[in-house]
């Protein structure tokens, strides 16, 4: 059967991604009038979610073949500090729960702790991110919407077609499209 025979039409998701917050402002807009102008089209959302605060680690490959560790290294270095790393599990009744190992969030949080964070070299000496990255900080808005926003979320609603199944006026009305 069709999905809207059912009442589920397939959604099509259109994501905008951009440093610069008027241009992606501009654009979300300029999308969402192309595809209303589509066949089959019933109903379209956007909205902007500001991703939060983003920190970037822009590594150096010489400086750090200099301490004798790759990109990669420094790189996984500075997740496992962000993110954590599971190091083990513990049985807790009949179940095995993970124990993951993370930098406290007074860490995580301060610019100026992370540009200290300790990598190891493979010899065992010890540097700072710094000396081998940028790190910088910055407020990043993702065009996008939370799927908790609406019963929809950011979708664009069709009459059940799928992608593939596109009409001509679909393909080229958002060929066009470009940032």
């Amino acid at each position: 059967m069709i999905g809207d025979l059912q009442g589920n039409p397939e959604p099509i998701e259109i994501k905008l991604f951009s440093e610069d917050a008027a241009a992606l402002e501009a654009k979300a807009d300029e999308v969402e009038a192309a595809v209303k102008k589509v066949s089959g089209v019933v109903d379209t959302k956007n909205g902007v979610v500001v991703s939060g605060p983003a920190l970037t680690f822009k590594i150096d490959p010489q400086r750090a073949s200099r301490f004798g560790v790759t990109a990669d290294d420094v790189a996984k270095t500075a997740a496992i500090a962000m993110t954590g790393d599971e190091a083990s599990f513990i049985l807790q009744q009949d179940r095995l729960i993970k124990v993951r190992v993370i930098f406290p969030p007074d860490v995580r949080t301060s610019l100026d702790k992370v540009k200290a964070l300790q990598v190891r070299s493979s010899s065992g000496q010890l540097f700072r991110v710094d000396q081998v990255a940028d790190v910088d900080y910055r407020e990043r808005a993702d065009r996008n919407c939370p799927r908790e926003s609406a019963p929809d979320g950011c979708r664009h609603r069709t009459t059940g077609r799928k992608r593939s199944q596109a009409p001509p006026s679909a393909k080229s009305g958002i060929n066009w499209l470009r940032m």
